[in-house]
């Protein structure tokens, strides 16, 4: 009896690297085996990491794909999925694997589950609800609309998010990139929509309890 040697995959929230992070990846990609790493970003490929910091030609990147022959490993950060593949399951594969996949699910941005289909439908009930209170008076119409926008709004950004830039690459180290926002632009977006969600909820609450308190 022989054990079937399988293959590891697994897709991930849109995501956002550095430098540093291309060049753990590398570092983590080389421990083992002899084959080279190779990466192709766009139309042209490079030798490592430090080649493409020497002769890049942009300072964002959304389609960058990081491979190893000898054991088989591909890294694919494109413009509409990030994906990682393992030819092997063989414990020595795996345990790369888990080393890449914990890096890259640190750099998924902040509340992966918001850029997800499913939670569009979510989006679309809760605002398909709002529309029968408002219907029924149980919110004034101001609240209604004001669920509308907002939730339009955050389906723009997702879309955005997932058709032009599901993977983000930016060809800096953290050490030089400048500035308050620059570094925390994910979680301040995060915390604004959370912010937002948690007030306009607040508010149809409220206005819900006062409502049937009434009667």
């Amino acid at each position: 009896m022989k054990r079937i040697d399988k293959s590891i995959s697994k897709n991930y929230f849109p995501v956002r690297l550095q430098l540093d992070d291309l060049e753990e990846l590398e570092r983590t990609l080389l421990e083992k085996g002899s084959g080279k790493v190779a990466l192709q970003v766009g139309d042209y490929s490079f030798d490592s990491v430090a080649d493409l910091e020497s002769n890049r030609t942009g300072e964002i990147f959304h389609d960058v794909e990081i491979k190893k022959t000898d054991p088989y490993f591909s890294i694919e950060l494109k413009r509409l999925w990030a994906r990682v593949y393992v030819g092997s399951s063989e414990p020595e594969s795996a345990g790369i694997f888990y080393n890449l996949n914990q890096l890259l699910e640190r750099r998924q941005r902040s509340l992966g589950f918001l850029y997800s289909y499913y939670f569009i439908w979510i989006l679309n009930a809760i605002l398909l609800l709002s529309n029968l209170l408002t219907a029924k008076k149980l919110i004034p119409l101001a609240v209604a609309n004001g669920l509308s926008v907002f939730g339009l709004t955050l389906v723009i950004w997702i879309l955005w998010v997932r058709l032009w830039h599901y993977s983000t690459i930016v060809a800096k180290h953290k050490r030089d990139v400048t500035g308050f926002f620059a570094r925390n632009r994910d979680s301040l977006i995060v915390a604004i929509v959370a912010a937002i969600i948690g007030a306009l909820l607040g508010v149809v609450g409220t206005l819900l309890i006062s409502k049937y308190s009434s009667r």
